[in-house]
């Protein structure tokens, strides 16, 4: 405690709550100008394509974009969003597993099951793009979520794979930033 104020001192700096944060806010994109009712039919495929404004201009948004939309709704629908997002991470076209990684940390603060699975899954994927999106997704997820995230990353430190390794001390790293006691 501080021996003026008497307030608890803050240790860390206010990057550990950046990093947190990250999972709280995903990044923009032309996928932030669907209207929620059309989110869930893009991401789902009941609608293959949309035109949107974004940015003063007119963009197209496909289903990868409607799957990084599901943040956008996932209070109002969370049943609903959380299976579009599993479908996502199942799916046999890499761009939607990526779009899919692109979402999952900020629906796993809502509904979490399931979705480390895929995650860990996703990390050994055929696909390089979404190796690499897994990899990514780990980073930002590990200091929010250490206890589910704590054997993938182990898997992930201990592999023989240089960029695996890398993505996998970046996450500790951020974790150590987090939750010390925990790494």
């Amino acid at each position: 405690r501080d021996s003026r104020t008497g307030f608890p001192l803050l240790a860390g700096g206010g990057s550990s709550r950046s990093q947190v944060g990250k999972a709280y806010r995903p990044s923009s994109g032309p996928w932030d100008a669907i209207k929620p009712f059309d989110v869930l039919p893009l991401a789902t495929g009941e609608k293959s394509a949309l035109e949107v404004n974004w940015i003063g201009r007119p963009h197209l948004v496909s289903q990868a974009d409607g799957i990084k939309a599901l943040p956008r709704i996932a209070k109002s629908n969370q049943v609903e969003v959380h299976a579009a997002l599993i479908s996502a991470l199942s799916d046999l076209k890499p761009e939607y597993r990526v779009a899919g990684l692109f979402a999952l940390p900020f629906l796993a603060l809502t509904n979490p099951e399931d979705l480390f699975e895929h995650l860990e899954e996703l990390l050994d994927d055929v696909d390089t793009k979404v190796r690499v999106a897994a990899s990514e997704c780990l980073q930002i997820v590990a200091p929010v979520f250490p206890s589910a995230s704590e054997g993938v990353l182990h898997k992930e430190l201990t592999s023989e794979v240089n960029s695996r390794n890398t993505a996998a001390f970046a996450a500790l790293k951020e974790m150590c930033k987090v939750w010390p006691e925990v790494v």
